[in-house]
Parts: C-alpha cells; sequence; structure tokens
C-alpha cells in the first residue's frame, strides 16, 4: 500500500467512524443559512488555485468559497506563496462534483463556507474544521493562576517580570481605551502579523468597551500589555490584545505569561466561572494553541459556529501526506465533538512508543480522540481519564 492509498484508507475510516451528521438546528440564523440552501442552488462559488514549491515539496492547492483562511493555509503550505488564480465558478448544485474533480489534479481541495452548504459533500474523502477552535478554562475547575506557574518555564518567567517590578491595573476609562488601541493594539498587530494582520475598526471596538474593561499590565508605571476583556453571561471573555514594542526583550517576552496570570486571577476575584480566552488556529502544535492549552484552557462546544472549513488531500498525493503529517489538524465530527488527527511521516515506524509520544505531546483538553495514521495502521486514542501510570496500549488504542 503506498502513500496516497494509506491516507485514502485512512480518512475513509475516520468517516465511518463519525456519526451522520447532526448539527443542531435551532439557532434563526442556521434555520435561515439551511433555507437559502434551498432557494440559491444556482449560487456560483468562486475557485481559486496556488501552485508552488514548499516544506512538503511542491503543491497545488485548490480553494473554494470564502477565502477567510486561505492566507495563512497558504503560508504553511509554499515557501513563497505564490498569487492565486481564479479557475472559474461552480454551482452550489455541482459542489460535490467539483470537489472530487480537483481531488484528481490538486494535492489539497479546501471548501470555506456555512456549515449547512459543507454538509452537501460530507462523506467525500475528508474532514470538517473550523477557521479558528474555541478555547475556554474552566475558573472553578482550574484553581487560581499560581497553579500553573508550578511548571518550571512559567516559573522562570514571572521570576523575571517580579524583578522587574511589573502591576496591574483594570480600567475602564475611555481615554485609557483609545491609548490602548493606538500605542498597543495597532504595534503589536503589525510586528505580529505583519502583511497578514487584520485591523478591527475602533469604533467596532469603542462599542464592546463600553461594556467591558482593560486589564493593563503596567512597568515602570507605563502601559506595556493588555487585554481588553468584556462580560457575556457568567463568562468573562478577552477580546483584543495589544503591547508595547519596544521594551527591554526579557519583559517583552515575558509579557503574554503575566498578562494571563492576572487576567485569570482577576476574572476568578469577580466570581466568573468561565474565562473565555478566544480563539486559535485549528492545529494540534499550534503556538497560541499550546500556549492555551499550559494554562488548562479546554476545547469549548458552547459557541455556535457557522462556518467551516471541509478538507479533502489529493487521491495520489505524497504531498498531502507530509502537509497533514506536519500539521496535525483538529477537526470535527457530526455531533460536534472534537477530534485529532496526526499521519506519521514517511518510513516512520508505529510502534507503540511512538504512539504514546504522539499522545503525550498532541491530546488536548477537549478532544474526545486523537486520531493516529501511517500507510499501514490507523488508530484512535482516547484521552487519560485518571492520572497514574499509562495503561495498557491495548486499552487505550482502538483501531477502527
Amino acid at each position: 500500500m503506498n502513500l496516497s492509498q494509506g491516507l485514502k484508507s485512512i480518512i475513509a475510516r475516520i468517516e465511518l467512524s463519525l456519526p451522520e451528521p447532526a448539527y443542531p438546528l435551532t439557532d434563526p440564523l442556521l434555520f435561515a443559512a439551511r433555507a437559502a440552501v434551498a432557494k440559491y442552488r444556482m449560487i456560483r462559488l468562486p475557485i481559486k488555485s496556488l501552485s508552488g514549491d514548499g516544506p512538503h515539496g511542491p503543491m497545488r492547492i485548490a480553494y473554494l468559497g470564502f477565502f477567510r483562511s486561505l492566507d495563512y493555509l497558504s503560508k504553511l503550505a509554499f515557501e513563497t506563496v505564490p498569487p492565486a488564480e481564479i479557475l472559474g465558478h461552480t454551482p452550489l448544485s455541482r459542489l460535490k462534483e467539483a470537489v472530487l474533480q480537483l481531488r484528481k489534479t490538486y494535492d489539497l481541495v479546501f471548501v470555506e463556507m456555512p456549515f449547512p452548504f459543507l454538509l452537501k459533500i460530507s462523506g467525500q474523502g475528508g474532514f470538517l474544521t473550523l477557521p479558528w477552535v474555541p478555547q475556554v478554562l474552566d475558573l472553578k475547575k482550574n484553581g487560581p493562576a499560581d497553579a500553573a506557574f508550578r511548571r518550571n518555564e512559567i516559573r522562570g518567567r514571572l521570576a523575571k517580570i517580579k524583578k522587574h517590578g511589573i502591576t496591574c491595573r483594570v480600567s475602564s476609562d475611555p481615554a485609557r481605551f483609545e491609548r490602548f488601541f493606538y500605542d498597543l493594539h495597532l504595534p503589536l498587530m503589525k510586528e505580529r502579523h505583519k502583511d497578514m494582520a487584520v485591523i478591527g475598526d475602533i469604533n467596532r471596538y469603542w462599542q464592546f468597551f463600553r461594556k467591558g474593561w482593560l486589564l493593563e499590565v503596567l512597568y515602570d508605571g507605563k502601559p506595556v500589555y493588555a487585554h481588553f476583556c468584556y462580560k457575556r453571561g457568567n463568562s468573562c471573555c478577552f477580546s483584543v490584545t495589544g503591547g508595547a514594542v519596544d521594551v527591554d526583550l526579557d519583559v517583552k517576552k515575558a509579557l503574554p505569561t503575566i498578562a494571563y496570570f492576572y487576567m485569570i486571577n482577576h476574572a476568578r476575584e469577580a466570581g466568573f466561572s468561565l474565562l473565555d480566552l478566544g480563539k486559535s488556529r485549528p492545529f494540534l502544535d499550534d503556538g497560541v494553541f499550546c500556549f492555551k492549552k499550559k494554562w488548562g484552557a479546554v476545547l469549548s462546544r458552547e459557541k455556535q459556529c457557522y462556518e467551516g472549513v471541509w478538507v479533502s488531500p489529493g487521491y495520489q498525493s505524497p504531498a498531502a501526506v507530509r502537509f497533514l503529517s506536519r500539521h496535525p489538524f483538529i477537526f470535527m465530527d457530526g455531533m460536534q465533538n472534537w477530534h485529532g488527527l496526526y499521519l506519521l511521516e514517511e518510513n516512520r515506524p508505529c510502534l507503540p512508543e511512538t504512539l504514546e509520544q504522539a499522545r503525550n505531546h498532541l491530546m488536548a483538553p477537549g478532544l474526545k480522540s486523537l486520531f493516529i495514521g501511517a500507510p499501514e495502521f490507523s488508530a484512535g486514542l482516547q484521552p487519560r481519564t485518571t492520572p497514574g501510570p499509562v495503561p495498557s496500549l491495548r486499552k487505550t488504542i482502538e483501531v477502527f
């Protein structure tokens, strides 16, 4: 069995192991979207094509529907992102046929659009993920943020911060909001994301700020980092981040850690039961996702999601295998449960210790299972529910 055949088998088995799509259509917006599918069957979806060399070898990608995730997915696939070419359009009524046809000649096919539309192509050799995955922290279960500092890497940063005398301030002063937006938020977004930076409208942010507050980290009495927070039910949500780019490097590296420390403790003291930590990219090894995981964040199903990304590997594509092995996806089944997908690198033996290393490194709170695949093997690893010695692999691996 070659790599592409093995990948096809793994994806097919994952699909067979998932329940039939049963997305709860209780929200009026979802009802409206479902009605739109029936009413506008001749909507024509644009198709973009990208081709070039990347860390996984030469790749060809086809992208249909929305293009919100195209930039960051392209940067993962190509060393230098090539210009996207418009292939044409396909009627919504022929979406399934278009995906099947594109998989014959492209390494990866992405379809990004509302869930009801994606239900039309479920079961067609792929899996469903989201442009972003939400993470929340259960404040009652996790306790104070001090517990997280038992980890050496976080404790070391805390020591550096204490040495510099950094403090925290909570403010609802409108004048501070404007300084936060221009002096902290804009510089940080431009430094962090460069040409991919998405800058929101200050007037929109102001409408949120009127209902929330700023949690500022002060260095020598001057704000150097801040989170904008607001209340939603019994949850404290943090939405927008800002940070100074011209501070001491040691302090700058430690600022996200200390801001989380203050934010978690502030939310607990204010009586919130949940802290909404926002969204991360849908990959188990994403830096932001892993940073939040260290604090005890869990993948959430509380938020209604209206858009998704369907990922379909090409039929004969070793490049797609390499892409999926180096970027372990978080995907969703028909009951909106989260799962992980990790493909082993080429020629890497699927040994018991390999599986255990993958679980220890990639298993995240909120995942129902972690699917590990190789050309000759595929397995679903369930999360360990109790601490202590690792159970027998016979008990923790389910071959599906």
